[in-house]
């Protein structure tokens, strides 16, 4: 295979231009931005600064806490605007874009390329943010809510996607992307921070590290790069503790802007989004129905509606209520709203979760009456863990458990879900646990009456972190 041309010789072929460096400096020299603390200009950080200078169809960046990819992002993009249509700023929802569009925003008013009328910035941030400029280029941010509706219409000259970590099935969300830009040739930015990744977003990042059909370039903002709050940079004592106490991995994925390796993802080998994800799930109310509670009280409270037959080992994960902040009746309430509610006979709820509550509260369970909900066997983690992966495993005649993607909770977690140190985290797994508990008490029945012994999926063996 040939090796990809540059971007901006692309770019000249097809007759359109792209922004060089001296053009770049020449706007950032006139940047303010109060938003970012800016006042005279904006100078790039080491990490960033390679990135600027890629002159490659697509830039991967991943960013340490508090690392600047949103201004490096943002800048970027403020540079494109004399050479470009449509520039596209996308992310799972419209506020994770906010902070990129302001920094660009900001950007453009302070250096003449677009007047302050001609910017919309809702209060309500979770409505889109659209940017005209005075040479006609138009900046707006896209949700990937549906993302086949949403990234249609004109051919964008740039593209930039904000966590990419947090996107869903990553790898076909570029594949139409790639078909977006090819008509002017133009650009995708990825840039993220480096501990929200999943192992899509990481292998994206890792192949741009080598030569690619897309030519492809990676690059990494570390937080020590950052000389003015870190003058000894990685040498500094906040570093250095940090990894004395959690790690070296964890602090390049946390602060040395290096995604974290999929080999820390608890459900590697076993999760993969379009094997396990089917969109054609429908709540069958001819099966028995069940529901999963895990009672999330400083993250998630989840409520998963599962299906099963009982004449064959399949099991389906129909639907699911996911909410920070609520209380068991407005969860209650919700769920009760779902056509599959009145079906509901019984279910599993976390075992541990009566120990959370405060003195002389009721215990979860009663908010849920007359459901049956059972409690009593307190699993291992990594026996949960366990069954987890026998339902997602992927045998002769495909994984036993099918999620819909209704249920985006559980997907997003089990795309995620990584081990400190040895164990589990004890975050992005709320779903996770519900469903978890839910299928040790399901396997649990199945074994005791000897049913689908032939099954292939089963993981045997001790329990063992991949």
């Amino acid at each position: 295979m040939d090796e990809p041309l540059p971007l901006s010789r692309q770019r000249a072929e097809a007759g359109l231009k792209t922004p060089s460096n001296e053009a770049r400096t020449l706007i950032w020299n006139r940047v303010q931005s109060p938003t970012a603390g800016i006042r005279n200009g904006y100078i790039p950080l080491a990490g960033a600064r390679e990135a600027h200078r890629a002159d490659a169809r697509g830039v991967a960046l991943s960013g340490g806490w508090r690392g600047g990819k949103s201004l490096y992002s943002g800048m970027e993009g403020l540079a494109w605007i004399p050479y470009a249509q449509l520039i596209w700023l996308i992310a799972v929802d419209y506020d994770t874009t906010r902070q990129e569009f302001t920094y660009l925003a900001e950007g453009a008013i302070s250096t003449g390329l677009a007047l302050s009328q001609s910017v919309h910035i809702p209060m309500n941030r979770y409505q889109p943010c659209t940017l005209r400029a005075i040479n006609g280029c138009v900046v707006e941010t896209r949700t990937l809510s549906d993302f086949r509706k949403a990234l249609t219409a004109k051919p964008p000259d740039l593209i930039i996607v904000c966590e990419p970590g947090l996107i869903d099935n990553l790898m076909q969300v570029m594949e139409l992307l790639w078909g977006r830009v090819s008509e002017k040739r133009g650009c995708i930015i990825l840039a993220g921070t480096s501990d929200e990744s999943s192992e899509e977003w990481y292998q994206i990042w890792e192949g741009w590290n080598h030569e690619s059909p897309e030519g492809g370039k990676s690059f990494s903002i570390a937080t020590w790069d950052n000389a003015y709050r870190f003058p000894k940079g990685r040498e500094e004592r906040e570093f250095k503790t940090y990894e004395a106490k959690y790690g070296h991995d964890a602090l390049m994925a946390h602060y040395g802007g290096v995604p974290a390796a999929p080999s820390n993802l608890i459900l590697r080998g076993y999760w993969k989004h379009e094997i396990n994800v089917d969109s054609s799930i429908e709540f069958d109310k001819s099966k028995p129905i069940e529901i999963a509670i895990d009672p999330g009280y400083d993250s998630h409270y989840v409520v998963s509606a599962i299906q099963w037959d009982y004449n064959s080992p399949k099991i389906w994960m129909v639907d699911e209520v996911a909410e920070r902040g609520l209380t068991h009746d407005l969860m209650r309430n919700l769920c009760e709203a779902r056509p599959w509610w009145r079906y509901v006979m019984a279910g599993t709820i976390d075992p541990y979760a009566g120990e959370n509550h405060p003195y002389g509260s009721i215990m979860p369970v009663y908010y849920w009456e007359p459901v049956r909900l059972r409690l009593d066997y307190r699993p291992r983690v990594h026996t949960t863990v366990q069954a987890l992966k026998e339902a997602l495993a992927d045998g002769e005649r495909g994984p036993r458990m099918s999620v819909s993607d209704r249920c985006a909770r559980f997907i997003h977690e089990a795309a995620r879900w990584r081990k400190e140190g040895m164990n589990p985290s004890k975050k992005n797994c709320d779903a996770l646990k519900a469903t978890g508990y839910w299928l040790v008490d399901h396997f649990g029945q199945e074994r005791a009456l000897g049913a689908h012994d032939e099954e292939d999926n089963v993981v045997v063996g001790d329990f063992e972190m991949v």
